[in-house]
Formats: structure tokens, sequence, C-alpha cells
């Protein structure tokens, strides 16, 4: 199976579930055996993880669970667990969840999101299929210290948060984004890729004091503002993996 339809169907896997789809199957024992397949195939799992404990955690409404009941060959109140191994009851319960979601909370759009992830998210795309030829080798130095290179190549203002600025860079370049131009540098030692753009030329509005991390299939972003530069991380990886690099930046 290529990789990129196991990285499709992997999203269709459900734990404590044998997939009844053979090609679900396929791509979860696929994915145990290819590194570039585990990230992901372990970020579905705690994302199943989460649903199942909080369907657990559900109170059922009792004119919903009479009729589950009466669904069952025996009468009996039936538990949070039985639902989750049970696909009828759970998509029931889970549509419930749902709808209380919609209605009570308004959360429909995941927490992670703000003005301008759709433009960070196509930046981590293209980073996904460069192959490294594309950056010109560097003598490795600090972030901090790129600001003459970049002007030297069409990047009037170049700044990065304080953190960053003692992070290593060994190759580096300029391309366009949506016309705009976005300062890209490969940190040493690290799967990293650093941009610094305009925030307000992309429409990207992130926190100015903290990251916001989020996923862009088997790679992780994290994105805020530093002095009307938006600074965006991307790392081939799990969000986990990027959130114990921003810890180690503190």
């Amino acid at each position: 199976m290529k990789t990129e339809v196991a990285r499709r169907l992997l999203g269709c896997h459900q734990v404590e579930h044998e997939p009844g789809d053979s090609r679900v199957r396929k791509a979860a024992q696929q994915a145990g055996k290819e590194e570039e397949l585990r990230p992901l195939l372990e970020a579905q799992l705690r994302f199943d993880e989460k649903v199942r404990a909080a369907v657990d955690r559900i109170e059922l409404p009792t004119e919903l669970r009479n009729k589950i009941v009466a669904l069952e060959p025996t009468p009996r109140v039936a538990s949070g667990r039985r639902f989750w191994k049970n696909p009828a009851l759970f998509a029931a319960v889970l549509s419930v969840v749902v709808t209380l979601v919609l209605l009570g909370s308004g959360l429909l759009d995941r927490a992670d999101d703000f003005p301008g992830k759709e433009v960070v998210m196509q930046m981590i795309e293209r980073a996904r299929g460069m192959s490294g030829v594309e950056l010109e080798p560097i003598t490795p130095q600090p972030l901090g210290k790129l600001a003459d290179w970049f002007a030297m190549n069409g990047v009037e203002q170049f700044a990065v948060p304080p953190e960053l600025t003692p992070l290593h860079a060994v190759g580096c370049r300029v391309y366009k984004q949506n016309g705009f131009l976005v300062a890209q540098a490969a940190v040493e030692k690290s799967n990293v890729l650093v941009h610094v753009f305009k925030a307000a030329d992309l429409g990207v509005k992130a926190p100015a004091n903290q990251w916001q991390t989020f996923r862009v299939e088997d790679w992780a972003g994290a994105v805020r503002q530093y002095e009307g530069m938006g600074i965006m991380l991307a790392l081939h990886g799990s969000e986990s993996e990027m959130e114990d690099l921003l810890a180690s930046l503190k």
C-alpha cells in the first residue's frame, strides 16, 4: 500500500476495535513497521482514547438510554465501555456528544484554530515536499544573527524571539508564499525548519506571548508573533514532540 493512501486510512482506525475494513487493518499494520507513519498512528490512537474517555463519562438522557436498552436482547443498563465496543451504540452516543457540543458550547472549530492557520499549514505542506537541496548551506550561526544574510536576499525585516536566538542554522532560503517573502532556516542537529514572515501580509494572527501548536498530517507546527513578525516552526514528527521541543527552549 502506498504511504499516502495508508496515511489517509489511518484516520479511520479505532482503538480497541479490529478494523472492519481490511484496508484500514493493513494501513495500521503498515504504520507499525514504517517510521514515517508510526507517529500518525500514535496520534490517532491518542485521539481515539480521548473520545472513548469522553464517552465513558457521559450520563445519558433517560429517554435515549431507554431506546438503547430496548435494542438489547435482555434489557439492562448499558455501560459506557459497552457503547464503545458496540459500533451502533457508540455511534448513537457520539451523535449526542456532537449535538451537545454544537448547541451548548459552539466549539465546532478545534481549539487550536487561529486567523491565518490555513496559510501556515500551506507552508508546512511545502516543507513536507522539500528534499533539502532547496536550502543554501551556510556556516552554522545563531538564528539571532541571520538578519544580514536575509537582508542581502531581499528580506528587509527578520527577527526571532529570544528563545530561538541561540539555535544555530545550517541552511537558509527565501521563497514567496501568496506573493509575500518568507525567510526559512534549517536548525542544526534537528529536523526543525524556522519560518519568519510579516504576519500582517499573510493575515496570520497568532498569540504574541506563547506558541500555538497544530498538526498537518505527519508534521507538527508551532506559531507565534514577535515584533510584528510571524514565527512558525515546522517539525517532521508529532505534536507532542513539538511541545517537548518548545519546553526545551524555555
